[in-house]
């Protein structure tokens, strides 16, 4: 397997691809969840792992290097083979990705020369520190030019982050010169691979190596604590660099997928704080940033969202790659009537792009109408605000030529009577009948969801289509097959056919799926489980006790020591994890331990709105030794006026409010379907 890239798009093998990359910090996450992680990754569609090698995480201490536990990164390339993943590995050696000095150690700091400049002391060390690296990952790299490491996982490396654009040397000279300086030492090193990227935004030096462009919608790092303008990125453009990202402070923020718990500091907490330079302090412990894939694993709506596009991506992506944009009018972002619209097309065969929404704001509706003459969409169009979509329009689909759809593809599945094609409507779309417009059509099968099961669809390891609850997921197994993990009953439906039942199911019947009135059934079967009360899992409440000042604000004694018991004495083995919702209302929860009178902080999490309360899982906790029937929970004040951003501010009656209202539990168990 070969990896290339020309001015269009990255290929594999010679075919053009258009790869999906998700984030996750393995030092961020126990190892023991690591397999798992990566799969649910990969059920979202993610294809390319990528992860920082972050410096302050291994060697705190000058000459003392820490590769153990969830810091095993040896361990992690290991469990990305197994999980049929290829990695982007970001070596830095300045990352950024929130961490304390942006990765690099306080002792790096207190040399007496600068860091990130082209003082050979520096690259001294970087040559060590690349090494320590390498001597990790060496048995895990395709090296182009070796044809027995074909299918190593390790297909490109990333040097530096926003080198120029954040820190470092602003001249270009210099600039440029430090990035090819670090690329020769990496390949020096023994980090021979196909792809060498560099951060591509915001005017960052790349030394010629493959520039990586970046978007952001939201902007975390803003200081105002009042709504922002409208961002650039919700408007279709052929401008790939986003001026914007950090441009205030000049940090930007890591594209992240996967979410994360900091690691246990020597000297340190690991923040990143004010107190090292950054304009606010970060958890201590969470690295959530409500991600797609959550901090303790849990599968959210922004998953289920990604995944519609991220599917169409593995099927269709290389053929999108080929088709040059055609934007007929640039819109400003704060034009919020014009028609945000745009082609991807070679000739009439291409796809037709709308974004009607923009965040916190409200969007008209408006009538799309095809043009003489020009490039257009085929057919007349209702777009809703709040709509964003794209069609296909003269493509192929087996024998079946489609001259234009209202609605999305997201994916095909073969069976034994040939290929369906899956297709999903607008979430807002009420119409009941003609979606395609055939030219000619084969003998292949069409399925049109509703979006809410689209959201819930997966495509199993055996190329099946599971539609779940949205509590629910399917995923590999890393013993092989597929798991669905749920937190209800545990009812799914699966095209085609199982050719038996799953142990511990029973097919409760057939059900038509298909939303199109003028296509053709698409029986799904409908299974669920044997033992169904023995699978149900409701809310329950958690008493704790009378709230007590601290110095930080109200405290409350937990025992959560009965959730931990039901996790070590499974009976049913179908538990995978149990979990605690803290509803609450201040500006930030930490949990403690308490132990011989003193306290160590567990986890922490910062206030975002009542209607977000804080999850936490505990299977990790299992054999970790922590007496979870000696908890504190504290929860600091929320300051009426303090200056922070929450979209839907509390009522405060005086002055500052923290309160926790409840604390409920439930369980989350799996199943084995294939």
């Amino acid at each position: 397997m070969s990896y290339t890239f020309d001015n269009v798009s990255i290929k594999k093998d010679g075919e053009r691809v258009f790869p999906i990359m998700g984030e996750i910090h393995y030092s961020r996450v126990p190892q023991n969840e690591w397999a798992e992680r990566l799969l649910k990754m990969k059920a979202g569609g993610v294809t390319i792992a990528s992860t920082y090698v972050i410096w302050i995480h291994h060697e705190e201490i000058e000459g003392e290097y820490d590769w153990s536990g969830q810091r095993n990164l040896r361990s992690f390339m290991e469990t990305v083979e197994k999980c049929g993943m290829k990695m982007m590995l970001r070596i830095g050696p300045w990352c950024h990705g929130e961490a304390r000095n942006g990765g690099f150690p306080d002792w790096l700091l207190k040399k007496d020369y600068e860091p990130r400049t082209n003082d050979q002391r520096y690259f001294s060390l970087v040559e060590k520190w690349y090494g320590e690296i390498y001597a990790q990952v060496k048995d895990f790299i395709c090296n182009p030019e070796d044809e027995a490491t074909k299918d190593k996982p390790i297909i490109g490396v990333q040097i530096e982050n926003e080198y120029g654009h954040c820190g470092g040397l602003y001249e270009k000279e210099g600039g440029e010169e430090h990035m090819r300086r670090l690329q020769k030492i990496a390949i020096d090193t023994g980090f021979k691979v196909a792809l060498y990227t560099a951060t591509g935004w915001g005017g960052a030096w790349t030394g010629g190596m493959l520039p990586v462009m970046g978007g952001y919608c939201d902007a975390p790092w803003d200081q105002r604590t009042t709504e922002i303008e409208p961002s650039g990125n919700y408007t279709f453009t052929h401008e790939r660099n986003d001026h914007n990202i950090g441009s205030d402070h000049g940090f930007g923020y890591g594209i992240m997928y996967c979410g994360g718990t900091n690691p246990e500091g020597k000297l340190t907490t690991l923040q990143e704080s004010r107190a090292t330079g950054y304009l606010n302090d970060l958890p201590v412990k969470s690295y959530d940033f409500r991600a797609p894939l959550r901090e303790f694993g849990q599968v959210s709506d922004t998953l289920r969202e990604l995944k519609l596009l991220a599917y169409f991506a593995r099927e269709w992506g290389g053929d999108l790659c080929s088709l040059p944009a055609e934007i007929p009018e640039e819109i400003k972002p704060d034009d919020l009537k014009s028609h945000r619209i745009s082609f991807r097309h070679s000739g009439n065969k291409g796809y037709f792009f709308v974004n009607n929404y923009v965040r916190h704001q409200n969007m008209a509706d408006w009538d799309y109408e095809p043009e003489e003459n020009k490039t257009s969409f085929p057919k007349k169009i209702h777009v809703l605000g709040g709509d964003f979509f794209f069609f296909p329009m003269w493509q192929s689909y087996g024998e079946s030529l489609v001259k234009a759809a209202t609605v999305s593809p997201l994916t095909k599945i073969s069976g034994k009577n040939g290929d369906l094609f899956v297709f999903y409507k607008r979430e807002k779309d009420s119409e009941k009948g003609n979606f395609f417009d055939f030219e000619k059509k084969g003998g292949e099968s069409f399925l049109v969801l509703e979006k809410k099961y689209a959201l819930n669809a997966w495509k199993s390891r055996e190329g099946r289509l599971v539609i779940t609850s949205d509590d629910a997921c399917v995923f590999e197994s890393a013993e092989g097959g597929s798991k669905l993990l749920t937190r209800r009953e545990g009812s799914f439906c699966v095209w085609p056919d199982f050719e038996r039942e799953p142990v511990g199911f029973k097919k409760s019947g057939l059900v038509n799926k298909n939303a199109a009135s003028d296509l053709e059934q698409v029986l799904f079967a409908c299974y669920e489980p044997v033992e169904k009360s023995a699978s149900v899992s409701e809310s329950q409440k958690i008493s704790f006790g009378e709230d007590f000042g601290t110095e930080a604000g109200r405290a409350y004694n937990l025992d959560l020591s009965f959730l931990l018991e039901k996790l070590r004495n499974d009976k049913e083995g179908h538990l995978s994890d149990v979990f605690v919702k803290i509803s609450y209302t201040g500006n930030e929860a930490r949990l403690y331990e308490v132990k011989d009178g003193k306290k160590k902080l567990l986890l922490d999490h910062f206030y975002l709105g009542e209607d977000y309360p804080w999850e936490i899982g505990l299977k990790r906790f299992v054999s970790s030794g922590v007496d979870f029937s000696k908890l504190e929970l504290e929860i600091k004040p929320l300051k009426k006026g303090e200056k922070i951003y929450i979209e839907k501010w509390p009522e405060i009656s005086g002055n500052e409010i923290a309160i926790l209202r409840s604390v409920t539990w439930e369980l989350e168990r799996s199943y084995s379907i294939e």
